[in-house]
């Protein structure tokens, strides 16, 4: 077996070298040679990828992409493509006409709507070449001694942009066998600039106290290797800083940095050809200090001027009620106007005032204004706030118009349920009234409905499971709190985050073949964001779960497992859950596809702290009942971190790590179901089933044919730890994706039983239980929606005897499912 597939690898492998060597060169040119991927030497300081990004001519990174545009090409006929286009054109336009003339109107746009779609076809094969050309294959690129030149020329002037004056860069080309060429480039960086002093410079004197106000805040630090992109980093710095008191219209065209460079000792530039490498290192470890002067030049007409807000105006005009006369309100507090048409204002002005960063007799700042269109879209009652400025007379106005949503919205949203284990409907139905008392509330009412196709934890095979659930919430742009218990500066300082309280009521029902469950909710949540960060506080949150039926088959099982001293059952219990928890969210991401952008999510709870107090405090004995139901007590913390690097050519690595732990606490041995960790999925470690990865090393079951048992039991783990990594690459026309990915992880338990002997989280064994799993998947992006399909391989099952965990080597890909090695995954969205 081992040799059939060694003899296939070497076939395809061979095959590929032939087609890789076989690059036509017949009707190339003379002096036509094909440009090899480029080389960079000598670098120290700088990394090679840096230069890189400067070269005039993308080189040739695989010639079987060449093979494939040349045989596109030999079949690439435009005259017959030109004829085809116009009996494409004749042969629909006469469609058209019969349709036309039959006054079928709905068939001629439908001709016309083909004549469009098979001619852009046409036009794009005529004007880019076919797909062998366009897609399979890649024009080559031959070699350009002019452009190889000005690329050297480009990193030459990187060098000095970063600080190597006497910098240079030289190349060399080779001439290789089949009419090839590579660059090769020799960095010669000498010796490195340090910043030594900064000093900022300007004949406005306000200027001058602001930026001596700010001195911290600068960019530009003594030290600090001499660089242009901080330089440039710092110019915005200032334009943002005078732009944000009053300065609205300074621009950093007005900044310009001296540099002075005028004490640098002489030193030749030194030839990579007769320059040791010592010499080179001593070289970097002398300093060449330069001396930056921040100058702020004033207008030519004119000196920079600050501007105070004379008036701000906030219209809020219904637009059936546009050709009304207009009625204004000035807030007492704020002195913001507010124009409206109507009997009243659409929402009180106090919520508003609260909302809008900006105050007449204040300096005027960019950043307020953006802060006030962003916290004025977050209370979801305008379509739009657009701002505009107005500086006539010498007086400065800030005028926001207003277009209010729809008082009541319903949203439906079909489609299939892709999260975890086999397709199914979903359902989801709301209902939004907006500004239910007149203060910019509003209550939401939806409704959902799902199948979720599962494995069975009875071994009855695939099953379907069906959840119902509905959700009443009353939304408050404010903090319900007690103003007695909050003091002002304190009130003050919590509105910056442009808080919301929630206010909720849940019923949830789900029926499997083992129980059927029902899940009351009743939660009190505060919500506050400032820019990219997010701030929840759910104060309290209270569920009363009813397991309603739980099949012989399970209870079976349940009762084996609390035999073995294993606490699972408690969670199959009618029982109380209550808790508070802090969720804290960052983002720097602004355009994920072009920068390098990190997630960052942390979730601290604490459960059965407020029925504990009310427990003792209605209770001459507390025994963690209330209404004899027993409530669990726990702490919870779940960290998750995701980086995200874009390369060239639209390719990205994406990372993830998730970890957390669970602890019952108290009179508590277990913790409520939905309170576990579970891995595995298409969103976690994908080579396995949804929430049957785990626990630790727990020896696997085998079935009656020898094959691992993944579907007897979910694996709930009080321990958490996942890491991803994802190469994902474009294969068709922007709009299908590739990917390879590697997923580690697992989940344990604080305490091991008879059940789970190996599941217990050791740190000194826990990275030798991690399971891996690899695979490749492939992505649709349709726009509205992208549609995932993973396919993932076990590597390494830590729970298989010592020695034979490396799963992936021990078998032949033949056995692969015979062994449940192989897991497909299809879900909607990236897995991270």
């Amino acid at each position: 077996m081992y040799s059939k597939i060694v003899q296939l690898n070497l076939s395809i492998f061979f095959l590929l070298f032939l087609v890789g060597a076989c690059v036509s060169t017949k009707q190339w040119q003379k002096d036509q040679y094909l440009l090899l991927p480029p080389i960079v030497k000598g670098n120290k300081i700088l990394p090679a990828e840096d230069f890189m990004y400067m070269h005039r001519q993308k080189p040739n990174i695989s010639k079987i992409k060449v093979v494939f545009y040349q045989r596109g090409k030999k079949r690439y006929n435009p005259e017959k493509i030109i004829n085809a286009i116009d009996s494409v054109g004749k042969y629909w336009d006469e469609k058209w006409r019969v349709a036309d003339k039959r006054n079928d109107s709905l068939k001629a746009r439908k001709y016309i709507a083909k004549k469009e779609k098979k001619l852009k076809k046409l036009n794009t094969v005529l004007e880019k070449g076919n797909w062998l050309m366009r897609v399979a294959g890649s024009e080559p690129v031959f070699f350009d001694s002019l452009a190889t030149a000005q690329t050297a020329s480009e990193m030459r002037k990187f060098l000095k942009n970063n600080g190597f004056f006497q910098g240079n860069v030289s190349y060399e080309v080779d001439t290789l066998k089949r009419k090839r060429k590579r660059v090769t480039y020799y960095v010669t960086e000498n010796i490195p600039t340090y910043v030594d002093s900064i000093f900022y410079k300007t004949e406005a004197p306000k200027i001058d106290s602001l930026l001596n106000a700010h001195h911290a805040e600068k960019l530009l630090k003594k030290g600090d290797y001499y660089n242009t992109s901080n330089i440039d980093a710092e110019r915005l710095r200032i334009e943002q800083l005078l732009a944000n008191n009053g300065y609205m219209h300074f621009s950093r065209q007005y900044i310009n940095i001296d540099v002075d460079t005028t004490h640098f000792l002489t030193y030749k530039n030194f030839d990579h050809t007769n320059y040791s490498e010592a010499q080179q290192d001593s070289l970097h470890k002398l300093k060449r200090n330069a001396k930056l002067t921040v100058i702020i030049d004033n207008p030519i007409s004119d000196k920079h001027r600050d501007y105070k807000i004379a008036g701000i105006y906030v219209y809020q005009i219904v637009p059936k009620n546009r050709h009304q006369k207009p009625d204004t309100i000035i807030s007492r507090k704020s002195g913001i106007h507010y124009i409206y048409v109507g009997k009243t204002l659409p929402y009180e002005h106090r919520v508003l005032d609260k909302r809008i960063r900006l105050r007449p007799n204040e300096l005027y700042s960019g950043q307020r204004l953006l802060d006030s269109q962003n916290a004025m879209n977050q209370l979801d009652m305008y379509k739009y706030i657009s701002p505009k400025i107005d500086t006539l007379a010498g007086k400065l106005q800030v005028h926001l118009f207003s277009s209010a949503l729809d008082r009541y919205q319903v949203t439906f949203e079909g489609g299939a349920n892709l999260a975890q284990g086999l397709p199914g409907p979903l359902i989801n139905v709301s209902l939004k009234n907006r500004n239910v008392f007149g203060e910019a509330e509003f209550l939401e009412t939806s409704l959902r409905f799902l199948i979720d196709g599962q494995a069975s934890a009875t071994g009855q095979g695939a099953y379907t499971s069906r959840e119902i659930g509905g959700t009443v919430a009353l939304n408050f742009p404010r903090i319900l709190f007690p103003n007695a218990l909050l003091p002002k500066s304190l009130r003050n300082q919590i509105y910056t985050y442009n808080p919301t309280t929630k206010l909720s009521l849940g019923y949830g029902f789900t029926r499997r073949p083992e129980y059927t469950r029902s899940n009351l909710v009743a939660s009190l949540a505060y919500k506050g964001q400032l820019r990219r960060a997010t701030y929840n506080l759910t104060l309290a949150e209270l569920s009363l779960i009813n397991p309603r039926r739980i099949s012989d088959d399970f209870q079976a099982i349940l009762n084996l497992l609390g035999s073995q001293g294993n606490t699972i059952g408690f969670s199959f219990r009618p029982a109380l859950v209550g808790s508070t928890y802090f969720t804290y969210t960052f983002t720097n991401a602004t355009d994920v596809k072009l920068q390098q952008s990190y997630y960052f999510r942390i979730l601290l709870e604490m459960g059965g702290n407020t029925l504990q107090l009310f427990d003792r405090t209605f209770s001459k004995k507390s025994n963690n009942r209330i209404f004899n139901l027993p409530y669990f007590q726990f702490y919870r913390i779940n960290p998750t971190f995701h980086y995200y690097i874009p390369l060239p050519r639209s390719r990205s690595w994406a990372f993830r790590l998730n970890t957390g732990v669970a602890i019952p606490y108290g009179q508590s041995s277990a913790l409520p179901y939905e309170k576990y960790y579970f891995a595995g999925g298409s969103s976690s470690v994908r080579a396995w089933l949804p929430r049957f990865l785990g626990q630790g090393s727990t020896p696997l079951e085998f079935d009656e044919k020898g094959r691992p048992n993944y579907r007897n039991v979910e694996k709930p783990g009080e321990v958490i730890l996942e890491a991803n990594a994802e190469y994902r690459f474009p294969l068709y026309q922007g709009w299908i994706e590739g990917a390879g990915f590697f997923d580690v992880g697992n989940v344990w338990l604080i305490r091991e039983d008879a059940t789970n002997i190996g599941g217990k989280f050791r740190f000194s064994e826990f990275y030798k239980q991690l399971a891996m799993g690899a695979g490749f998947g492939i992505r649709m992006d349709f726009s509205f929606l992208l549609l995932r399909f993973d396919t993932a391989l076990k590597v390494h099952e830590p729970r298989q005897s010592a020695g034979k965990r490396w799963v992936l080597w021990d078998y032949a890909p033949k056995q692969y499912l015979n062994q449940r090695l192989l897991n497909f995954n299809i879900a909607i969205g990236y897995p991270f």
